[in-house]
């Protein structure tokens, strides 16, 4: 005998709010994996290119969550900004080098992770979707590890770092009211 296992339901059948959530949510991993493509692209330091790959690994899982879970009608039509601006961070960090590199990382992870919480707090109002919010919660752990091996990688940032931290948290945020537009 089989034991009934809720799925989870695909965009179409959300709440606009959480739908609008999760098409952010794959918009951001489509821009994660690409910024880690671009990375692989130019960085030398093998540490870094070994970071890169231990990584995508995670945030390619993510994406096939959402690819399964947004309908092709509720996917953003920035996409392709997405992608090319994911891949082209990447590919600048890679050629800055190894800090700078786990300085941004550590920003956008931070984000992420704490876009992620604030999406599972929300469905609260939604318990029909507790396997929803269980499954974000998930990924919001695995970004947090992300972050954390950032952060590990790196000690003090120096005042441009602190900045382009700051830049990307703002970037960030502006990637996220642009995708909720659609």
């Amino acid at each position: 005998m089989s034991k009934y296992r809720p799925s989870i339901p695909n965009s179409q059948s959300l709440p606009a709010d959480v739908a609008a959530e999760m098409r952010v949510s794959h918009a951001g991993e489509v821009g994660a994996v690409a910024l880690y493509k671009g990375l692989m692209t130019t960085a030398r330091d093998i540490q870094l290119q070994q970071f890169a790959r231990q990584h995508i690994r995670c945030e390619e899982r993510h994406l096939s969550f959402f690819d399964t879970h947004v309908d092709r009608v509720d996917k953003t039509k920035l996409m392709p900004l997405w992608q090319l601006s994911g891949f082209g961070l990447g590919a600048a960090l890679g050629l800055m080098g190894s800090k700078p590199t786990m300085a941004a990382i550590g920003a956008i992870e931070t984000f992420v992770e704490g876009h992620y919480r604030r999406q599972v707090k929300a469905l609260d109002d939604h318990p029909d979707l507790t396997v929803l919010a269980s499954q974000l919660n998930r990924f919001a752990d695995e970004e947090g590890q992300h972050r954390q091996d950032a952060e590990n990688k790196t000690q003090s940032l120096d005042p441009v770092e602190r900045i382009g931290q700051l830049v990307l948290n703002l970037g960030s945020r502006l990637a996220v009211r642009l995708t909720k537009l659609g």
